[in-house]
Parts: structure tokens; C-alpha cells; sequence
């Protein structure tokens, strides 16, 4: 009898666990993809809403990226700055960390160029190492000799279009195994 009630007990409890974790990672994807709507129209308030509950669910890179990119288009970047310190904490997870240092050297370009520039370059090198565009070439000449010679818009759109690009087809590569990826990867997965 006991055995029959332990059982029952266990059961329940795991099955409170489950729908626990469950209901996490629906209020986490409901809020990333709601956010990403809202990030793809420029409403970057209500996308950083969206992210900050998804990151509030699951503290992951993904999240943190988008809240850090939607926290510095609202200008927010002392908030932005403290959630990259964050993501020294976390483990790299490189399809989106790349997010994470475009942003973070472009809140160093704003406040301090010289300083700025040498960030943009340690993205240049990071992006140069892991992804294809030729739009990083654009990149790097965006500074010369510390100082930043494109239009800071010109190039956060630029930066934020390599960035679209590489998590597009990351998520594809993840999702189907097939583009870019595949051709680098594909042995690995089979």
C-alpha cells in the first residue's frame, strides 16, 4: 500500500515539475518570437518587454543578446552595458555572442571613439574568424587611426544586417541542416 501511494506521490510531483518547466519554456518562446516581431518592426520598447521576460525564464545568450540590442536602440545604455557584463557570466554560445560584441563595441564607439574602435575591430576579427559577408570589410574601414569614419546609423544598420544575416542562417543550418553551415558542418551532424 505504501509503495502504491509513494508512487502516486511521485508521479505527481513529477508530472507538477514537468508542466513547471513547460510552462517556462512557453512563456520563454512565446516572448523571444513576440519579441523578434517587435524588434523586425522597430518597436524596440515593447521587443525589449518581450525579451526581458524571456530572459527573467531562461538566462541564455539568445535572450540576453536581443535585450541588449533592443536596450541599446532605445538608448538605454548604461542598462545595456551592465547586461553585457552579464554575459561574461554565461557560457558562449557563439550564434548569438556575436550580437553581443557588435553591441558592445557599438556603446563603446558612442561613448568614447577611440576606445570604440579598437572594440569594432576586436568584432571585425570575431566576425572575420566565424562568418562570410564581405560587408565586414565595410566594417573596418569604419575606423581609421581611432577615429570613426562612417555615420554611426550607416553603420549600426550595417552591423545589425551581418548580424541578421549570420542568426538567419544559423537557425536554418539548426533547424533543416541545410546552407551555409552545412557546407561547414555538415559532417558533424551526420
Amino acid at each position: 500500500m505504501w509503495k502504491a501511494i509513494f508512487t502516486r506521490i511521485t508521479v505527481i510531483v513529477c508530472s507538477i515539475i514537468v508542466a513547471g518547466c513547460s510552462s517556462h519554456y512557453l512563456i520563454y518562446s512565446d516572448n523571444m518570437f513576440a519579441g523578434k516581431e517587435r524588434f523586425r518592426h522597430k518597436e524596440y520598447e515593447k521587443a525589449g518587454t518581450h525579451f526581458l521576460i524571456a530572459w527573467q525564464q531562461y538566462k541564455n545568450v539568445e535572450s540576453l543578446a536581443y535585450l541588449v540590442s533592443a536596450m541599446y536602440r532605445t538608448g538605454d545604455l548604461d542598462r545595456a552595458e551592465a547586461l553585457i557584463e552579464n554575459a561574461q557570466h554565461i557560457t558562449q554560445d557563439y550564434a548569438y555572442s556575436l550580437r553581443i560584441v557588435a553591441h558592445d563595441a557599438l556603446i563603446k564607439l558612442k561613448r568614447d571613439p577611440a576606445n570604440g574602435c579598437k572594440a569594432l575591430m576586436g568584432y571585425v576579427a570575431f566576425y572575420r574568424h566565424h562568418y562570410p559577408l564581405m560587408t565586414i570589410n565595410d566594417v573596418a574601414a569604419a575606423c581609421t587611426q581611432g577615429v570613426l569614419t562612417m555615420d554611426m546609423e550607416q553603420l549600426e544598420s550595417l552591423i545589425e544586417n551581418q548580424l541578421q544575416w549570420h542568426e538567419q542562417e544559423v537557425e536554418q543550418y539548426l533547424t533543416t541542416g541545410t546552407g551555409f553551415y552545412d557546407s561547414l558542418y555538415g559532417s558533424e551532424r551526420d
